[in-house]
């Protein structure tokens, strides 16, 4: 391996992807167990790689030289073999530092928790350092070198303004988990995740219903590949690599979720719309279709509404790792936050908005069997869909106008 990745779990990293395509750098993927990281390290057989959890801190020790960065982080997570020589380098702290100043956040003069306590967390402590926040306190299950524990962090705590997540809970296909309740702390003001797949973590999504301004951790991990690619070939790249890098990483990733009221056209505009732009097409009615042996409509009338919709729950939570496609929602996919939350995981929320009288009947939809029933469904849920949608689409007069309105809002 001449470039490439070392950690012990790696099924969910871009690494691959950003380095290849947009360097044309022959990198590769090397998942390691701990029992081999010294021998590995020892042979020295690459020219260079980059580290990630669990093992930027253990490779410290096994290494010749140690940048500034690296030395006041204490971890590593690009090693450079210099003619045998071994040199560690920590570029996470300029792709972290670049995503802070990215989002114009504050943090001079606020209490800030860091979650974590591996090689990422001290990353991060080295990182407020710059910003000056009042202090930085980092929580771990442990509790152990310092650091408080979770307990402690919601109980004694609560006044914290700013919460920085280091450690890997949320990542895909994990996504249902965060490693703290956003809600517990009623001043939080700003939260990082360096979680980047998926796109939206749990806790930012949730760090932004209460208020919060919320970023994930892919342009940080954009920002460190660009300064770890000038470590390996010593070319060197300008701040608009990585804006354009995680433009089009971030955009291609991002599936477009098409939600509204039953009749309003949301699986003829999405197909079109995944047509248009080379997209892979999901439909939820169809999938508990094929799921069930019966279509929606169906299940409510013998089984009951309720039924109907933990099966669509179950679909939308089995959708929610997927990325660069166009999802069909059913018309009451969103009332439910929990499907809203899955949707936005790796989504943008498209609300396809067509009155009520232009709006398509049929008595298959046992909910909303007719005009009456369609406008007073639409009164009851015209405000949920407005609350949980990124883009308001006011419907054309064609499926095809619709689509390529949506379209537009998506092309790279």
């Amino acid at each position: 391996m001449k470039y490439g990745l070392i950690g012990e779990k790696l099924s969910y990293s871009f690494s691959a992807e950003i380095h290849k395509r947009f360097f044309g750098t022959g990198y590769e993927l090397c998942e390691l167990a701990s029992a081999d990281l010294k021998s590995f390290i020892s042979r020295r057989g690459f020219a260079g790689i980059n580290v990630t959890a669990p093992y930027k801190r253990a490779v410290v020790p096994l290494l010749d030289w140690l940048s500034r960065e690296a030395r006041a982080a204490g971890a590593v997570n690009v090693i450079i073999n210099d003619n045998g020589t071994l040199r560690g380098y920590n570029t996470d702290i300029y792709g972290m530092r670049a995503a802070f100043l990215r989002s114009g956040a504050s943090f001079s003069g606020k209490k800030a928790l860091v979650l974590g306590s591996g090689g990422t967390s001290a990353t991060a402590l080295a990182v407020l350092k710059d910003f000056s926040p009042a202090c930085a306190l980092r929580v771990s299950r442990t509790g152990k070198d310092g650091c408080l524990t979770y307990e402690q962090a919601v109980k004694e705590h609560t006044d914290a303004e700013i919460i920085i997540n280091t450690t890997p809970c949320g990542t895909s296909p994990g996504i249902a988990a965060k490693a703290i309740d956003p809600a517990g702390f009623p001043n939080l003001d700003f939260v990082f995740d360096a979680v980047y797949n998926p796109l939206n973590t749990l806790l930012c999504i949730e760090s932004r219903e209460a208020g919060a301004q919320a970023e994930g951790g892919l342009y940080m991990l954009v920002a460190q590949a660009v300064k770890s690619e000038s470590l390996f070939t010593g070319a060197e790249y300008g701040e608009d690599a990585a804006e354009s890098i995680y433009n089009t990483m971030r955009s291609e990733k991002l599936n477009v979720v098409l939600t509204g009221m039953p009749g309003v056209g949301k699986s003829t505009v999405g197909e079109l719309t995944a047509c248009m732009l080379s997209r892979p097409f999901y439909d939820t009615d169809r999938l508990i279709a094929e799921k069930t042996g019966m279509a929606p409509g169906e299940i409510i009338k013998r089984q009951g509404e309720a039924r109907f919709r933990r099966i669509e729950s179950e679909v939308i939570a089995a959708l929610a790792n997927i990325q660069g496609a166009v999802i069909a929602t059913g018309g009451g996919a969103v009332l439910d936050a929990g499907n809203v939350r899955a949707l936005k995981a790796n989504g943008e929320i498209c609300f396809i908005d067509r009155a009520p009288g232009d709006l398509a009947v049929s008595e298959d939809r046992p909910l909303t069997p007719d005009r009456a029933a369609l406008a007073r469904v639409y009164a009851e849920r015209r405000d949920i869909y407005l609350k949980n949608c990124d883009k308001h689409i006011k419907a054309g007069p064609d499926a095809s106008g619709t689509a390529r309105m949506i379209a537009e809002e998506y092309k790279i």
